[in-house]
C-alpha cells in the first residue's frame, strides 16, 4: 500500500475516534460535582447573577442539546469559549501548546542523548557499570513520582543551590522585554532565528530543569528497551557474520546492530513522545510552564468544559498523528515492514 493511501486511511480513523473520546469527555464532565457558574461568579454572586452566566455560555440546556451544538461548532472549526479567560479556545491551544512542544522535544532529547548510549552500552557489558546504571535509572524511574522528583529538584536546585531558573520560560525581565518576536512559538527557535544569543541561551537554561524531570517519565523506557533490544540482535546470525567478516567492533554495532535494535525504541519513544505533548500535567504545574498541561489543571479546577474538551481533543490528534509516523519511519528503517 503507497503512503498517501495507508495515512489517508489512518486520518479517517480519526473521525470516529474523535467523536468517541468527545462523546465521553462531554458527559464525563458534565456529571462532576460543581456548577462552573458559580465558580467563576464567585461565592458572594446572587443566583440572578449565577443564572445569567449559566444561560451566557449555554449550560442551562439539556445536555444532548449541548453535545449537538458542541459538535456542530468543531466541524467548523470553533472549540468554543473558554468560561475562565472568555477567549476562544482555539486561541488558547494556539497560545500555550508551543510551551509544551517545547518542552516535550527537550525532553526527548535528553532521553535519547542519555538512555540510548545507556542501554547499548549496558547490553554490551552485562553486569558492568553500565548494566548497573541502566538498573538503578530503570527502577529509579518507576518507584519515584514525577511530581515528587520535580518538587525536590525545584527545593535543591532553586531554592537552596540557585543554581538553575525555578519557573517560567524565560527570566522576568527578559520576558517583559519582548526581546524575541514569537513566530512558532518555540523561544529557543525563535531566538535563535533572531540570532539573540542572550534569549537564546537563557530559554534553554530555563528547560534544564524542567526537561530533566519530564525526561524521567520516558527515560526507563527507552534504557529498558534499549537494551533488551541490543541483546537480542547481538544474538542474531547476521551480527556474527559480520564480525566473522573481520568488519570493525565499533562497524558491527553501529551499522548492524544498532539500526535493527532502533526499531521497538522508536516505538517506545513515540507512544511517549505523544503522551508529553497530550500534556505533562504535573510537571508544568510544579514549575509554573505556561503549557498545554497547566492549561488543562486550571480548566478542571475551574470546571471549563469547553477547555477541558479542547485539550482532549488535541491530545487525540497529537497522538494519532506521532504514532502515524512512528509507523512510517518503521517503514523506512526496514524493508521487511510494510504499511497496511
Amino acid at each position: 500500500m503507497s503512503l498517501s493511501r495507508y495515512a489517508g486511511r489512518r486520518l479517517l480513523l480519526l473521525v470516529p475516534v474523535l467523536l468517541t473520546i468527545s462523546l465521553v469527555t462531554f458527559f464525563l464532565s458534565r456529571v462532576l460535582p460543581g456548577d462552573p457558574a458559580r465558580l467563576i461568579a464567585g461565592v458572594n454572586a446572587s443566583d440572578e447573577q449565577v443564572a445569567r452566566l449559566r444561560a451566557e455560555f449555554g449550560l442551562d440546556r439539556p445536555l444532548f442539546e449541548q453535545y449537538v451544538e458542541y459538535l456542530s461548532r468543531v466541524v467548523r472549526g470553533d472549540l468554543g469559549t473558554s468560561i475562565v479567560s472568555r477567549r476562544s479556545v482555539s486561541a488558547d491551544l494556539a497560545d500555550f501548546f508551543p510551551a509544551t512542544l517545547e518542552l516535550a522535544i527537550a525532553a526527548m532529547v535528553l532521553t535519547a542523548v542519555v538512555g540510548i548510549p545507556l542501554g547499548v552500552a549496558a547490553a554490551l557489558r552485562r553486569g558492568g557499570i553500565a548494566d548497573n546504571i541502566s538498573g538503578v535509572v530503570s527502577l529509579a524511574g518507576v518507584a519515584l513520582p514525577v511530581f515528587w522528583v520535580a518538587t525536590v529538584g525545584l527545593l535543591i536546585f532553586y531554592y537552596k543551590l540557585g543554581w538553575l531558573p525555578g519557573s517560567g520560560r524565560l527570566d522576568r525581565a527578559m520576558l517583559m522585554s519582548n526581546a524575541v518576536p514569537s513566530r512558532t512559538g518555540l523561544l529557543v527557535f525563535d531566538s535563535l532565528l533572531a540570532g539573540n544569543l542572550r534569549v537564546f541561551g537563557n530559554a534553554l537554561w530555563h528547560l534544564v530543569l524542567p526537561a530533566s524531570c519530564l525526561s524521567l517519565v520516558t527515560l526507563p523506557r527507552v534504557v529498558r528497551i534499549t537494551r533488551s533490544s541490543m541483546r537480542e540482535v547481538l544474538e542474531q546470525p547476521y551480527v556474527a557474520a559480520a564480525r566473522a567478516k573481520g568488519l570493525p567492533e565499533r562497524r558491527v554495532i553501529g551499522l548492524h546492530a544498532l539500526k535493527n535494535a532502533l526499531i521497538p525504541v522508536l516505538s517506545i519513544g513515540g507512544l511517549s513522545f505523544g503522551f508529553l505533548l497530550g500534556g505533562s500535567v504535573l510537571v508544568e504545574q510544579v514549575f509554573g510552564w505556561p503549557g498545554i498541561g497547566k492549561y488543562a489543571f486550571d480548566s478542571i479546577n475551574y470546571l471549563d468544559y469547553n477547555a477541558v474538551l479542547g485539550v482532549t481533543l488535541l491530545a487525540t490528534v497529537v497522538f494519532i498523528t506521532v504514532n502515524l509516523l512512528v509507523d512510517v519511519v518503521y517503514a523506512r528503517l526496514d524493508p521487511r515492514i510494510r504499511l497496511r
